[in-house]
């Protein structure tokens, strides 16, 4: 069985061969239903938030790779559990089950909002304090790099290295 990529065809088209023959009118229609059918917005908002990650290996250099590292850690510090779904529930059991749920998340939510709030003030000051720390090793390196030209002119070492 071939399957061929996105790259080699078009998108939304699915071109299927088995065992020789065309099979992209019966197979690859049924496959494209069940891909749509698995579609998940919240899924794919993950993915795309991801993809911020990932674009970090397109860095030029490690300054800017330094750069876009430090805005996705400060951008992705925080906790919320407003992001967290529930599975789904059906029958009369699972109905049962999601009122024990809601009842439970009731009665802890208060510790868990704590704790969420803590842990991303904590976050917080971890991603300020990684941003002042670079921020600092940067200048530093700057001023020793102009102290050390300034000791090179002083020596005349410029002129040996450049000739």
């Amino acid at each position: 069985m071939r399957l061929m990529s996105d790259k080699e065809q078009m998108r939304d088209k699915i071109f299927l061969t088995v065992a020789g023959r065309d099979r992209s009118g019966d197979l690859g229609r049924d496959i494209c239903a069940a891909a749509k059918a698995l579609d998940d917005p919240g899924l794919q908002k993950s993915f795309d938030d991801g993809a911020v990650i990932t674009a970090l290996g397109s860095a030029e250099n490690e300054n800017d790779f330094i750069e876009r590292h430090l805005e996705v850690f400060g951008q992705r510090t925080q906790l919320d559990f407003g992001k967290c779904r529930l599975p789904a529930t059906s029958g009369i059991a699972g109905r049962i089950i999601g009122v024990v749920r809601k009842f439970v998340w009731r009665l802890l939510r208060f510790a868990f909002e704590w704790m969420v709030f803590r842990q991303n003030v904590v976050n917080e000051q971890q991603a300020i304090a990684l941003e002042h720390e670079v921020s600092l090793r940067k200048r530093e390196n700057e001023e020793l790099l102009k102290r050390v030209e300034y000791l090179e002119s002083k020596i005349g070492l410029n002129e040996e290295v450049g000739s």
